[in-house]
Formats: C-alpha cells, sequence, structure tokens
C-alpha cells in the first residue's frame, strides 16, 4: 500500500508535509514556570457546548464516543467486520475505518483538517476531486478526529444571560457497508457548572533521583518531566507501550504509539507511519533537550459532572503513567477532585 501511496504522490514531486499541532510549545517551557503547578484547574468558561444524539440502530454495534479535550473529537472503534467511511462536505471518504484497521485517504483535504486542533496547511497533492488513495494509519479499527463541523463559532455563541444566540445542529455523513448514514448532534448553550475538576499529583514529584515531574494546568493537563540523570527515562503509554524516550541528549517519541498520536503533537504527513502499541518502537527526535511536556489524557477529567446533590469535593479519577529507566520502574501517580463551587 506504501508503494502505490509513493507511485500516487511520485508525479507531483510533493514536498514531505509535516504539522505540529500549538501543543509542541509545550516543550519548550521554562522549568521555573513550572515550579508552583503542583496542580491545575479545568476552564469552566465555556458558554456553549457539543452534544451528540443518539447513534443510529444500523451503528449499534460501532463503539462511538464524543470527547472534550483538547477540543471536540469523535472517537470510533468499529469491529463489526463492515467498513465505515467518514465523508467530507463534498460527499468524498477521508477516512476508513474496519476491518483492515484506520486508513486515511491522504489525497482528501479534509484528512488534514481533521487530525489536529488547529488549522494545518493542506499539502498541493490533496484537492477536491483528487483520485483518492488510502494508506492504513493505525493497525486497530480505531480512529480520532477532530471534524471541523464540530467546531463552535460565533454562529454558536451565547448572549450576554448564557443563552445560545444561534442553536443549531451539525451533520457528518457517512457510509456503512457502502450505504449512506450520518451522525448528527447539536450546538447547546452550556448550563452553569456547579463545581470545578482539579487535577493534581500525589506521588513524589521525584519519580527517581534526578528526575522531576510536574503537572501544567489545562482543560486536560499536561505533564513535564525533566531527566537530570544519565539514563534515558522511557514515558508508557495507554496500552503499556513505549511512547517518550527523555534522555540526557534529547528526547524522541515512538511514532508507532497510540499514545503519541493522541498527544497533539504527532506530525502529519502524506506518509503518516502505523499507529500499532504492539510493534517495535520507531523512534523519531522531538528535542535536543532532556526535559518535555506532553499533554496527558490519562489525567484528564471525566466528561461528566457529580450529581448535584453531590455538595461536597471528591475523588473522581486516580491515574498512573508508569516510567522506566534501565531496569527500574516507577508510576507517576495523580487524581482528579471534584470541588462544587461555593453557592451565594
Amino acid at each position: 500500500m506504501r508503494d502505490r501511496l509513493r507511485d500516487g504522490l511520485a508525479t507531483r514531486r510533493a514536498p514531505r508535509l509535516v504539522v505540529r499541532t500549538t501543543v509542541g510549545a509545550l516543550a519548550l517551557v521554562a522549568p521555573a514556570l513550572l515550579a508552583d503547578r503542583a496542580h491545575c484547574h479545568e476552564d469552566s468558561r465555556a458558554q456553549a457546548v457539543v452534544s451528540l444524539d443518539r447513534i443510529p440502530a444500523r451503528l449499534a454495534r460501532v463503539k462511538i464516543q464524543l470527547q472534550h479535550t483538547l477540543g471536540d473529537q469523535l472517537l470510533v472503534e468499529n469491529r463489526t467486520g463492515t467498513p465505515l467511511e467518514v465523508l467530507d462536505e463534498a460527499g468524498v471518504a477521508f477516512l476508513r475505518i474496519g476491518p483492515a484497521g484506520a486508513e486515511a485517504n491522504v489525497t482528501a483535504p479534509a484528512w488534514y483538517e481533521t487530525v489536529a486542533v488547529d488549522r494545518v496547511a493542506i499539502p498541493p497533492t490533496a484537492y477536491a476531486g483528487a483520485t483518492p488513495v488510502w494508506t492504513r494509519v493505525g493497525i486497530e479499527p480505531s480512529w480520532g478526529w477532530f471534524d471541523r463541523r464540530l467546531r463552535i463559532d460565533d454562529d454558536h455563541a451565547t448572549d450576554g444571560a448564557g443563552r445560545a444566540a444561534h442553536t443549531t445542529r451539525w451533520t457528518i455523513p457517512l457510509r456503512f457497508g457502502g450505504v449512506p448514514i450520518a451522525l448528527q448532534g447539536r450546538f447547546r448553550a452550556a448550563s452553569p457548572r456547579a463545581g470545578v475538576f482539579t487535577s493534581r499529583l500525589t506521588s513524589s514529584n521525584e519519580p527517581f533521583p534526578g528526575v522531576r515531574v510536574r503537572l501544567v494546568g489545562g482543560r486536560v493537563p499536561a505533564l513535564y518531566l525533566e531527566n537530570g540523570g544519565d539514563q534515558p527515562v522511557v514515558v508508557l503509554g495507554e496500552a503499556g507501550e513505549p511512547f517518550l524516550r527523555i534522555a540526557p541528549d534529547g528526547t524522541s517519541a515512538n511514532i508507532r504509539s497510540p499514545t503519541w498520536q493522541r498527544s497533539g503533537k504527532a506530525e502529519v504527513t502524506t506518509t503518516p507511519p502505523v499507529v500499532d502499541a504492539k510493534a517495535a518502537p520507531a523512534w523519531r527526535t522531538q528535542s535536543s533537550t532532556r526535559n518535555y511536556a506532553w499533554i496527558e489524557f490519562r489525567a484528564a477529567p471525566p466528561e461528566d459532572e457529580p450529581p448535584a446533590a453531590a455538595r461536597v469535593p471528591m475523588i473522581v479519577r486516580r491515574w498512573h503513567v508508569p516510567l522506566r529507566r534501565g531496569t527500574a520502574r516507577a508510576v507517576v501517580d495523580g487524581e482528579v477532585e471534584w470541588v462544587p463551587q461555593r453557592r451565594l
């Protein structure tokens, strides 16, 4: 398939496209700026939210979730054996999830527009009307994408009283086994929050001698690691796979790691690597420094608030990030606490 991809693009002499999302700037955060950030709060000021309607009955065996992380993201796991295609506004498939894993149509502009939160450059080989060229991007039949049709813009803003100025719906067309179908939902005014989620570390901020970690605030927290030792520290991903290697001579990412794919820093290229947690690591240098920060979804707050009757702080999630240094192992532990707002 990669040979076919190369042949399809060779006649246009396209340069290799590399795009990063803005969270890559976290790698440059100075340690001193993080010293006082032992915990972080979720931003609770959102004026409008995106919701997903009931899943169509024909997709009952397909797992579909709408998550609010770096942005509003649709996650699909399709183990039915029937291919599920996601279509752009012109009806062109740009993502296919099914028996062959997750596949991208790398000549569809929508593929590049949906793999990152921020807008990215579209390569000249991707344009309306281009012949589809499919390449596998994930070994598992699952994928998540930031669909532009889920974006909250001025049309979905709220007025001064918190009411939606324009209540609208969204639709994402699909094909399931070649048959048209769609996901639908709405933009609605956000209800006043009854409290906030607070994420913090509960383990030592020095998991190994000379290695320090910090939690950086945000809607989804980031974890910052500084390796002052003389051995590489390997951060394990959500599937137990090698995810990051932070060494005295620089930091590398395993580009086959599913956790790296979700981190917000994965490169967007015309020849995307296959994501496979069980494959041998494929390390790619990300920084020449021995410190690094990444969006840590394991430390994210849950999607739903506790019941309104919950009027006292409570721990709603405990999270763990395993580390390795040589044969030694350590775990960075943390928790997410729900803190009700004091009512006047």
